[in-house]
């Protein structure tokens, strides 16, 4: 591992199998695409902003989702965002 500013890895782990990514942003990538891949619920600490990225970032929408009015609201700001 590198120091704190220049890591030397990034690494993704699911089900104790650890796997190196180029990047943060490909790590959160790999870890969402897990959670469907898998038909894994989010963890209720970090529901809110998976939604919030599955929403925003990939557009897809599941009939199992929570309902958040937090989420709703941030996603309403970010396409008026997005518009300008």
């Amino acid at each position: 591992m590198g120091e704190k500013e220049k890591p030397d890895q990034y690494l993704v782990c699911v089900d104790e199998y650890f796997y190196e990514v180029n990047s943060p942003l490909k790590a959160i990538d790999v870890v969402f695409k897990s959670f469907f891949a898998l038909d894994l619920l989010y963890p209720p600490e970090a529901e809110q902003a998976w939604l919030f990225l599955q929403r925003a970032v990939y557009g897809m929408k599941k009939k199992s989702d929570g309902h958040f009015v937090s989420v709703n609201n941030l996603l309403d700001q970010f396409e008026h965002f997005k518009k300008r």
